[in-house]
């Protein structure tokens, strides 16, 4: 639940463009699509694996291109905000760049990082290979709420960070960390393509 991939990187931005409190549906969303993955994991373990198999080169392109967008959504808003900075444009210089889902609120907001999350291939080849791999209360319906409740906390971590970073920068550093958030989506979606 840990490991900082795409989902991650945009929780962490979403955090940085509205705060902890309006982006809390985004870590719900997260941790929903991860609760359907732990049960599906748990109840077909590794004959999910087998099925998903054949459609993961296709759920990696997806992932890969609606992340690629939000990379370019973010740059762009990085930029301008730079660009406004520059230029001592005072009504602009107030952050707005990292506004990838910032007008979504509420179940709007989560049923998109629920989605960003279904169409994460890593996700249930992860968590089916835990349960394959077995261990002392593995696939239980205890393991299901373990996972959902760890990824839940992961994630608010995730967006908390981002909201800090809001709180901590300047617009101009703020604009900065943008740009990097959007080269490093930009290199997790390669990664993913690459599997």
């Amino acid at each position: 639940m840990l490991t900082l991939g795409p989902v991650s990187i945009l929780l962490i931005n979403q955090g940085m463009s509205s705060g902890s409190r309006s982006g809390l549906p985004a870590a719900l969303g997260v941790a929903s699509a991860d609760l359907t993955y732990s049960t599906l994991a748990a109840a077909a373990g590794s004959a999910l694996v087998a099925t998903l198999n054949p459609l993961s080169g296709l759920l990696r392109l997806i992932g890969a291109a609606v992340i690629i967008g939000i990379a370019a959504k973010v740059a762009l808003g990085s930029r301008s905000q730079m660009v406004a900075i520059k230029q001592g444009d005072e009504a602009l210089t107030q952050f707005k760049a990292q506004k990838s889902f910032g007008h979504l609120r509420g179940g709007r907001l989560a049923g998109t990082f629920y989605g960003l999350t279904i169409v994460n291939p890593m996700t249930i080849i992860l968590l089916s290979a835990v349960v394959v791999a077995g261990g002392k209360g593995t696939g239980t319906p205890g393991w299901v709420v373990g996972m959902t409740l760890a990824s839940l906390f992961a994630h608010t971590g995730y967006l908390l960070f981002g909201s800090f970073l809001r709180r901590t920068f300047n617009p101009a550093g703020m604009a900065r960390v943008g740009m990097v958030s959007a080269v490093l989506m930009v290199a997790t979606a390669a990664h993913l393509v690459a599997g």
